[in-house]
């Protein structure tokens, strides 16, 4: 419930208006999200993923404006679970590495991460930026209090954007990011199997 109440007030956000290129269109997919997991005890949580912001809005993604109907979707993990796309097929496999003995089964494998982003808002160039101040606007005030329900895990930025809140995370590790362009170089594979590495020993005390 703690969670829950986080992210609703995220839906209610006070920086729309004040924060770069924040948009709020629930009938054209643009709300804060881009979240996922956590499906057990905050306590089985090892291991949060912060990646940069959420992509453009796919086709079918609609919501309602009512933050508690919103959030029933969102928390759904519908479109991971489906392996809509490369970025989603490419965390199911980063997952599956870490965990291999839930290998396969998305359900044990949510009870153990939380997915999130480093800003909940998509910008206007998918593959663009935003300056890291206007980036940190959302980090200070949504990221932080969502990292603090964990407190048995380990966070990983992945990609460039997502790291530039090292400062403000305890306890991370890094890797290339998931979405492509990117996660098609040998440098960010190879980085992603790195960190496999040092998250499964993060884990080892808990499993």
């Amino acid at each position: 419930s703690r969670l829950i109440e986080i992210l609703r007030k995220m839906q209610l956000c006070d920086n729309f208006g004040v924060c770069a290129e924040a948009k709020y269109d629930p009938s054209m997919g643009h709300i804060p999200r881009g979240f996922s997991g956590a499906t057990g005890a905050l306590e089985q949580v090892l291991l949060v993923m912060v990646m940069a912001e959420p992509g453009f809005p796919l086709p079918d993604e609609v919501y309602s404006g009512e933050p508690e109907e919103d959030l029933k979707v969102l928390l759904s993990s519908r479109y991971l679970r489906l392996g809509e796309n490369q970025f989603h097929r490419n965390i199911l496999q980063f997952l599956d590495d870490v965990f291999p003995m839930f290998a396969g089964n998305v359900d044990e494998l949510l009870k153990r991460v939380w997915l999130t982003q480093s800003r909940h808002c998509s910008i206007a160039q998918e593959i663009g930026n935003i300056r890291k101040s206007d980036r940190l606007i959302c980090t200070e005030k949504h990221l932080l209090e969502q990292v603090k329900m964990f407190p048995n895990a380990i966070i990983l930025l992945a990609g460039g954007k997502a790291k530039q809140v090292k400062k403000l995370v305890r306890n991370s590790v890094e890797c290339g990011a998931f979405a492509p362009p990117g996660c098609n170089q040998f440098k960010v594979r190879k980085s992603q199997a790195q960190a496999v590495e040092k998250v499964k020993r993060h884990i080892r005390a808990y499993l």
